[in-house]
């Protein structure tokens, strides 16, 4: 699923735990020059993929067909073209890799939906749900799901992912994921008699960049969650929020985690010339985009 800009959704958190000062960069800037939140100049294309084929499977549960999938994932990709030079640049290629993506799900299963989608009482179906969920601090959190649906006539949120990697591997990280945690909170906390306890991860494994053969597969994962994982989700997210805010109004500066400076695939960190040198050096900041906080943008997609 995925989380809009805002500085209290979900994959700012995330970000946050990841490295506090990549985070602080995106969502402060360096307060301490006068320098608004900065973003890379360049977009990894993985994220791009991940977010046009994300779009593509919101679009087939708001009832459209191949064609609607296919239009929603080629605006996602020109959005993301408008915005980074590096994507525009390869365009084709991408656009050509998103259409297989998309094809190759209907292929497997067809333009109906392949999901249930939960009727909620005074809402309607299921889809696109955007829940402000309080903490048991009273601390907010925004989320956004995609879709609730029953599996196995049992009601789940269900998540969709791509990624390059093994389905294995790739598979292990969900049965804590506090991403898919926090969904399951939110549901349970806002829609109390749907009792919902399973996220299902529908995964499309892409193939990588430079393999020869445009070849998908697609396995799907079903992930409990208990009572204590939850309660434990609230204390950390409350905690997570409480060190953002701190962070925030410069109460302690942003721990930097130099694990994180190259990625399992050997990713450089696109913040790490300036970690490194500091705003000051001329060379750096071309490679970086001043920008609004919340100003709408391409969301990262699931890919790996």
């Amino acid at each position: 699923m995925s989380d809009g800009p805002s500085p209290r959704g979900y994959s700012r958190i995330h970000e946050f735990q990841e490295c506090e000062q990549k985070w602080d960069y995106q969502v402060n800037g360096i307060p301490e020059l006068g320098v608004q939140a900065i973003r890379p100049a360049i977009k990894e294309d993985y994220f791009i993929i991940g977010s046009a084929y994300h779009e593509a499977m919101r679009a087939k549960f708001r009832g459209g067909r191949l064609q609607d999938m296919l239009t929603a994932a080629i605006e996602t990709v020109d959005r993301a073209c408008a915005q980074y030079e590096n994507v525009n640049a390869e365009r084709g290629r991408i656009l050509d890799f998103v259409t297989e993506a998309v094809g190759y799900y209907v292929s497997q299963f067809g333009e109906e939906p392949e999901f249930d989608v939960v009727m909620i009482p005074g809402v309607g179906p299921a889809t696109e749900l955007e829940l402000e969920v309080a903490l048991p601090d009273l601390q907010m959190l925004t989320v956004k799901i995609d879709l609730v649906a029953r599996v196995n006539d049992t009601p789940a949120v269900i998540e969709w992912k791509t990624t390059g990697s093994e389905f294995g591997s790739f598979f292990q990280q969900f049965d804590m994921d506090a991403k898919s945690t926090g969904y399951v909170y939110a549901m349970r906390q806002r829609f109390p008699n749907l009792d919902i306890r399973s996220v299902v991860v529908p995964t499309l494994k892409k193939p990588r960049k430079n393999s020869k053969e445009m070849k998908f597969e697609f396995q799907q994962k079903i992930t409990q969650r208990t009572d204590s994982e939850l309660e434990r989700w609230a204390i950390d997210t409350s905690y997570l929020l409480s060190q953002m805010d701190v962070v925030t109004k410069r109460q302690r500066l942003p721990v930097r985690n130099t694990k994180s400076c190259v990625n399992a695939y050997g990713k450089v960190c696109p913040f790490k010339p300036i970690c490194k040198y500091g705003w000051q050096a001329e060379a750096y900041r071309t490679h970086y985009k001043i920008v609004d906080p919340l100003a709408e943008e391409v969301e990262d997609g699931n890919g790996g």
